[in-house]
């Protein structure tokens, strides 16, 4: 992982938390919205995250706006990072024979040889991001629901 991929994420996460911080409404529902994001995020569902991530906060009355913010933290810089973590932890878990090595750069060609090699690389994928999905939720729930709060109180 090169120094701009990392200073990229990082500069997403302090924009994500300024972001947050602007939006009017229960911390708890704001902070379930985004950490419901960064759970869906995970997951292999190029092209429907945004769209899922709203539609079950809109359910569970969390906030539409920080489920979407939460999704687009994982994007074309850093899905090779979280995706490429993702099948490692999965295939410890499937046992998933398939030899696949994620680019330094996402692109359209990547999602085109994952369907190509098949649905056993895809579950591996899903099996990673589930897995990651609840600490990565769990912390993302905590950490914002604290920036939140201490923001209010100021």
């Amino acid at each position: 992982m090169s120094i701009s991929v990392v200073r990229h994420w990082l500069a997403s996460k302090l924009n994500a938390g300024r972001l947050i911080q602007k939006i009017e409404g229960d911390p708890h529902q704001i902070a379930s919205g985004y950490s419901l994001g960064i759970f869906i995020g995970l997951m292999p569902l190029v092209g429907v995250k945004a769209i899922l991530a709203v539609a079950i906060a809109s359910v569970l009355k969390w906030n539409k706006l920080a489920a979407g913010i939460g999704v687009f933290n994982i994007n074309p810089i850093t899905a090779p990072f979280f995706f490429g973590l993702n099948y490692l932890v999965g295939k410890q878990i499937t046992g998933c024979q398939q030899s696949f090595e994620f680019p330094a750069e996402f692109s359209f060609r990547v999602l085109t040889e994952i369907f190509h090699h098949g649905s056993e690389i895809l579950l591996t994928l899903a099996v990673g991001g589930f897995l990651l999905g609840i600490p990565f939720a769990f912390l993302a729930y905590h950490l914002s629901y604290f920036i939140l709060r201490k923001y209010r109180k100021q």
